[in-house]
């Protein structure tokens, strides 16, 4: 075993050759352009993916919606999903679960990112690889525009070439491509970054073109997505710390007009009908502060510890079913975001670039933590991040110093190059592809469906989704293929647990669940639990009427009983159970009798194969 003396040096020499590698590659002329090019070869790994999810549900908006008249939508609207007055109509079509608040409200103005996918529409409608193209086509606008931001902000080759680095070439940028339907997200973050890069040259150069071209280009990013009114932490970033011509009211108060677009926006937003209410997914930072307070304190830390390198954020929806994992997350995520500001608090006292950077980048997190946690999200808590992580890699990736700060800022410059510098390129790539996975998961189990002529004629009834998306998008993938769909569709429980379901009519179920039907975080999307159901509660929805008959410590439904408007087994139902990775026929039990259905694995649903991590769930291997 060598002496500690000689693995130190060992260390020290390749640090050093770390240092020199970048600054032989990253601190040349040409390297921005290498890297943009480099992010832009990644993220087209995606163009072959096809479409999933959303991308569905546009396709089929934009085709008139089909045999489900509540859904149809003016092309600038179609980010509207549901309001108290679709709800039913949605419900009655299984589009939506019997669960759903019908009071909830989830409805969103994007007409500059709706009008986009309309262009593919007319264009190209049935060519996927021309979709993502487009989104592609943004997404190096977006690229564009950060790396004209940081030209103005970053005076050095090497921290320049290494801030563009870690931007572009981060894992997370896949969200813009590898998701049609998330077109919106990389349109807001393309036209609120040139609006902040417009801003940056009107300060610099009191160009007062560039200011009012900046303003409009704000207007139309808020038109595009909600999460553009983030750029307005750098807008104040910016005016607090990199702008000393005059003193500091005055500098806010060059803010105003932006200040005013955001007001009118947000009362334009309401009165028209927006917005989101009755979610346990999202939380209005205005209208649910206490809240949007808490889920901040939930959020923020994670989108950060996935900024840094750590788990992606989506992560904390998916392992419901490893509550284990989960918390260690959750624990490493709070360690995270103090080892970091600990670790940053020197630099934001010393350079007045890096204080505007985590500034802008922690007050963005701010409109990110109102939706669920996602690494789409990150697009602009990374502008400021990215240039502060590189000044931290370049002045600790050295032969630590001595004392407990100076060891521990060189520890973590190691970690965050082999995190954001080694890894996330390959990561990038791999995510840019993951819309493929997940559309080979919807038509492995569409398949499972009947898909014959006569299934326009009959209903089906799944009796134990394991997750949302298995039911809920599968009439609008048929609809925007032509695929022959059910005339209408329902859900019962959900498949997280094992389900007991015991015939007590001909017309009747009784179901009795180990779980609360909202266990799934993404059942909670229509369903606040703050809303929580009684004992005696009655739903109608379709041909069903469900009489809840008791609930656990959170309100929500675990035993309840399920009333048809004809018997069982009428011909026009089709009902259909999980097994193992796709729907099988069901046959309920005889008068009296009951069967349990299994609990699916949440996993082996998701991939087509066991996970080993997903221990708590068995297989339903089958039906019992």
């Amino acid at each position: 075993m060598s002496p500690p003396s000689t693995r130190a040096g060992k260390g020290r020499h390749a640090l050093a050759g770390v240092r020199r590698c970048m600054r032989k590659t990253l601190g040349r002329r040409q390297a921005p352009a290498a890297i943009l090019c480099t992010s832009v070869a990644l993220m087209a790994l995606s163009l072959n993916t096809g479409l999933i999810a959303d991308d569905y549900v546009h396709l089929f908006v934009l085709k008139g919606a089909p045999g489900i008249p509540s859904f149809a939508r003016a092309p600038w609207d179609i980010f509207r999903f549901t309001t108290p007055e679709t709800t039913p109509a949605l419900q009655a079509h299984g589009i939506l679960s019997w669960w759903a608040d019908q009071t909830a409200r989830l409805a969103f103005f994007r007409p500059v990112s709706a009008l986009t996918h309309y262009l593919d529409h007319l264009l190209w409608p049935e060519q996927a690889w021309a979709m993502h193209l487009h989104n592609l086509v943004w997404g190096i606008v977006a690229l564009a525009g950060v790396l004209a931001l940081y030209r103005r902000l970053i005076p050095h080759g090497l921290a320049l070439g290494l801030s563009f680095y870690l931007y572009a070439l981060d894992d997370a940028r896949a969200w813009f491509v590898s998701w049609v339907s998330g077109r919106n997200t990389v349109i807001a973050t393309a036209l609120s970054l040139w609006a902040l890069v417009l801003y940056v040259r009107g300060r610099q150069q009191g160009c007062r073109w560039a200011g009012w071209a900046s303003l409009l280009l704000f207007s139309l990013s808020l038109l595009a997505g909600e999460g553009s009114v983030a750029i307005c932490a750098y807008l104040l970033s910016h005016a607090v710390w990199l702008e000393s011509d005059r003193p500091i009211l005055r500098r806010l108060f060059r803010l105003s007009p932006y200040v005013l677009v955001v007001i009118a926006w947000r009362v334009m937003y309401r009165a028209a009908g927006y917005g989101v209410s009755g979610s346990g997914l999202y939380a209005d930072p205005m209208g649910e502060p206490l809240a949007f307070a808490l889920a901040f304190v939930e959020r923020a830390p994670l989108l950060l510890f996935s900024q840094f390198g750590g788990a992606w954020s989506e992560l904390w929806s998916t392992l419901f079913v490893v509550p284990t994992i989960k918390l260690a997350i959750a624990l490493q995520a709070a360690v995270s975001t103090v080892l970091y500001a600990y670790l940053f608090w020197p630099h934001v006292r010393r350079d007045r670039l890096t204080a505007f950077g985590l500034t802008g980048a922690v007050l963005s997190l701010v409109p990110a933590s109102a939706a669920f946690p996602a690494d789409r999200l990150l697009n602009w808590v990374a502008i400021g991040a990215a240039p502060a992580t590189a000044r931290l890699i370049l002045l600790h990736l050295r032969r630590p110093g001595k004392g407990f700060y100076a060891k521990t800022a060189a520890a973590t410059a190691v970690l965050l190059v082999l995190a954001k510098v080694i890894v996330a390129p390959p990561m990038l790539a791999s995510r840019a592809r993951g819309a493929a996975g997940f559309r080979e998961m919807l038509e492995r189990v569409d398949a499972s469906v009947p898909s014959d002529e006569g299934v326009r004629d009959r209903t089906v009834i799944y009796m134990n989704p394991p997750a949302v998306p298995l039911a809920a998008y599968l009439p609008m993938m048929r609809g925007a293929t032509g695929k022959p769909a059910p005339r209408a569709q329902a859900w019962l429980a959900s498949g997280t647990g094992a389900v007991s379901v015991q015939r007590i009519g001909p017309r009747s179920l009784a179901l009795t669940s180990t779980v609360g039907l909202l266990e799934n975080p993404a059942s909670r999307l229509l369903r606040d639990p703050r809303r929580p159901f009684s004992p005696g509660q009655v739903v109608r929805v379709g041909v069903l009427r469900i009489v809840v008959r008791a609930v656990d410590g959170d309100g929500m439904p675990t035993a309840f009983e399920a009333h048809f408007d004809r018997v069982l087994e009428h011909p026009s139902l089709e009902l259909l159970a999980w097994s193992g990775t796709r729907y099988a026929p069901f046959t309920p039990p005889a008068l009296g009798e009951a069967v349990t259905l299994p609990a699916a694995d949440y996993f082996e649903a998701l991939f087509g194969h066991r996970l080993a991590i997903d221990g708590r769930h068995p297989s339903a291997t089958q039906l019992r």
